[in-house]
């Protein structure tokens, strides 16, 4: 009975040395494979696409016309500016900075804007001389209309809270875009500014 025993205790050693080294293999081949696809999903979340491409054909330098609604009813307050737009980080982000007048006194912006391979949202920064917050976007480009929409918030200096807003870009052509911006309150979208972009010598 011992000698059964001890012998089966033996075989069974034997069996478990054999499988130990297929297991760890296994268990290696599993990890490289993990590794593999987890740089794989790192390659193509870094990796400039079309979008990042439809973002780069904006670069450059443009003349703005800016119209401001205090009053929906009302005649808007007409300014200009200027603007330049450059691609970041080997292409993968642009950026503008915007320099102009508002209600006579002098105005600077600096914006960013990107297309974010992993949620399939183009998102937008902004931040200028007039706060001291950043408006936040997300949005998407319908293709079929060339338009962008965008959804939004920033932080509002009369109620102390959030402001949601809506941006609605048209590009007209390479050399021009008109971006439309609302207001949303109580539901309604109310149009408070026009800026309309004609690029630099065009």
């Amino acid at each position: 009975m011992k000698l059964r025993l001890v012998t089966l205790c033996a075989l069974t050693l034997t069996v478990l040395i054999g499988i130990c080294p297929v297991l760890a293999q296994d268990s290696d081949h599993a990890a490289d494979s993990d590794d593999a696809a987890m740089m794989h999903a790192f390659m193509q979340a870094a990796t400039p696409g079309a979008q990042h491409e439809m973002l780069a054909a904006s670069i450059g330098d443009w003349n703005l016309v800016v119209k401001m609604w205090m009053d929906p009813s009302a005649e808007p307050m007409v300014s200009k500016a200027t603007a330049h737009r450059e691609m970041i980080m080997g292409g993968r982000y642009m950026v503008e900075e915007v320099t102009g007048n508002v209600m006579g006194m002098p105005f600077t912006g600096h914006g960013m804007a990107g297309y974010d391979n992993v949620t399939g949202k183009f998102w937008s920064t902004w931040v200028d001389n007039m706060s001291t917050g950043v408006m936040t976007s997300t949005g998407t480009y319908d293709e079929a209309s060339k338009t962008s929409t965008y959804w939004g918030e920033g932080a509002d200096p009369v109620s102390g809270g959030m402001a949601k807003n809506k941006t609605v870009i048209q590009h007209i052509s390479a050399d021009k875009e008109v971006m439309t911006m609302y207001m949303i309150q109580g539901g309604q979208e109310i149009k408070n500014m026009e800026i309309t972009w004609t690029r630099s010598g065009s």
